[in-house]
């Protein structure tokens, strides 16, 4: 993989790939699943990134790296990134939408699948079947902030606060 990428660099300008290698860390607790299919999934990870497990990042090229779970190093790259690619994860799409980036959201899941329907309904990026990542690429330039999102975002503290002291 990093010959490859280093041979023919992508041209997009950012990539975001993560969660999955944190299944190399030793203190992975896996759910209790068939071991074949947990082996291949084990085998099918270490040869997508060889050294995941034993380096805090590692960098393919200065579109891609690779590195160990951690929120706040997640919310500055995406704070940095011209746009974001996800599976349509409720938090990771709110994250998105905050910092105003477009989002492609490819669901996993019928819970995804909600999220993206709605999030692509409000205008904060586009539902695919597949990571195309030309079809978020075409989505930026037309994508339009929604400062009344995070506006609300702001309030959500005080509007609870409100809400709850009703109930008393």
């Amino acid at each position: 993989m990093e010959l490859i990428y280093a041979l023919c660099p992508p041209k997009m300008p950012y990539i975001c790939i993560g969660h999955q290698y944190a299944f190399l860390h030793s203190d992975y607790r896996f759910p209790p699943e068939d071991k074949v299919e947990l082996r291949g999934l084990k085998i099918v990870t270490r040869l997508t990134c060889p050294r995941a497990s034993k380096l805090q990042e590692t960098v393919i090229n200065r579109r891609l790296s690779f590195h160990q779970l951690d929120d706040k190093l997640f919310l500055d790259y995406m704070a940095g990134c011209k746009g974001y690619a996800t599976t349509a994860g409720f938090e990771s799409v709110c994250e998105a939408a905050y910092l105003s980036k477009p989002v492609l959201m490819v669901p996993a899941h019928i819970e995804q699948a909600c999220n993206a329907h709605e999030f692509a309904q409000a205008g904060f990026g586009i539902a695919a079947a597949d990571f195309d990542l030309d079809a978020l690429l075409a989505f930026t330039p037309k994508y339009q902030r929604n400062v009344q999102f995070r506006v609300w975002v702001e309030q959500m503290e005080e509007m609870w606060m409100k809400a709850l002291e009703t109930l008393q």
